[in-house]
């Protein structure tokens, strides 16, 4: 049993290689606020007992080995990915009222989620990815009207993708975090970069770019402050809504690895803020709509693996694209974090 005895307010035990299960003696230390304990070799539930610390804004367990049924509350902003947890989302899990951000990735959650989750107006940063999640992603969704980092990614959700998306925010409301009483910058972006590959792109359009291992772009390293929408790797089908234009500040969107039919919409020529597009490994077709030539902060665009046809224009925005590529290897600049 791992005990700790603190007066701080602030009690960050990340990666120090701490095991067993967590004890009962942050209880003496009511005016925690921030509490750190990931990446340690922590296993068993999730002790109820954090809920007894009555300022405890902030907590982040991810990366242990915990498991078992998933606690009834939440704190505003919760950090529980990497574990073991298993079974479906409970609605219980949308009660925390004052729940701002959610990152529950990488654990063993099934089932669907629960219309309920359209209660929590307050959610700006939701990251369900690599789960075993399926279903529909249901319209609901839609009322995060604060959203800003969306990722449903590398699950098996099904069905259309809900034209209802245009309605969120993703970073056109400006809000004022509440990050002062805890103080720390918290990231989950810490690479600070989007690793991209870029090889076996002359299945894309017309033409082969030189292997590509990543590319790097200036990007946010705290994801309340980025916005962006994922929801690669899943089931996805129908067409790309146009309302998808309607996200003018979202700087990263994902839909590569469904199978999405139709055309590219011109919409997406109104995502002027868009620095990563990776559309790649659907059933698109027809052509690249020029207007896409327009999106000057675009660093990375992936369209590769589709029906797309080939057009003059397209050819030569490619070739651009290529010597970009050409001098972006020979600089080999360091990722830069803003």
């Amino acid at each position: 049993d791992t005990r700790f005895n603190s007066r701080r307010h602030r009690d960050c035990f990340s990666k120090v290689e701490l095991q067993g299960s967590l004890g009962k003696g942050l209880l003496n230390s009511k005016n925690i606020s921030f509490l750190d304990v990931s990446d340690n070799g922590f296993s068993g539930a999730l002790p109820h007992w954090i809920a007894g610390i009555s300022n405890l804004r902030y907590l982040n367990m991810s990366g242990n080995q915990l498991k078992g049924p998933f606690p009834h509350y939440l704190l505003s902003l919760s950090r529980l990915q990497s574990n073991t947890f298993m079974g479906s989302i409970p609605d219980t899990l949308f009660k925390a009222t004052n729940l701002e951000v959610l990152d529950i990735r990488n654990n063993n959650f099934s089932g669907k989620i629960r219309n309920t989750i359209g209660k929590r107006v307050n959610l700006r940063v939701l990251l369900l990815r690599n789960n075993s999640l399926q279903s529909h992603i249901p319209e609901k969704i839609c009322r995060l009207s604060k959203i800003g980092l969306l990722d449903l990614s590398h699950n098996k959700f099904n069905g259309i993708i809900p034209s209802c998306l245009g309605n969120m925010s993703f970073g056109r409301q400006r809000h004022n975090f509440g990050m002062e009483a805890t103080g720390p910058s918290f990231t989950v972006l810490r690479s600070c970069q989007y690793a991209s590959h870029l090889n076996n792109l002359e299945s894309s359009v017309f033409f082969q770019l030189p292997p590509v291992t990543v590319v790097d772009f200036l990007t946010k390293n705290r994801d309340e402050a980025y916005q962006g929408l994922d929801l690669s790797s899943n089931q996805l089908s129908g067409e790309i809504p146009v309302e998808i234009g309607d996200l003018k500040k979202i700087k990263s969107l994902n839909l590569s690895n469904n199978h999405l039919t139709g055309s590219i919409p011109d919409s997406i020529s109104q995502l002027k803020d868009l620095e990563s597009l990776d559309l790649s490994s659907n059933k698109l077709d027809g052509k690249l709509p020029p207007q896409l030539a327009g999106l000057d902060s675009l660093g990375y665009f992936n369209v590769s693996f589709n029906n797309l046809s080939d057009s003059r224009w397209s050819r030569e925005w490619f070739y651009r694209v290529d010597l970009l590529v050409h001098h972006l290897q020979r600089f080999k600049a360091r990722s830069v974090c803003n």
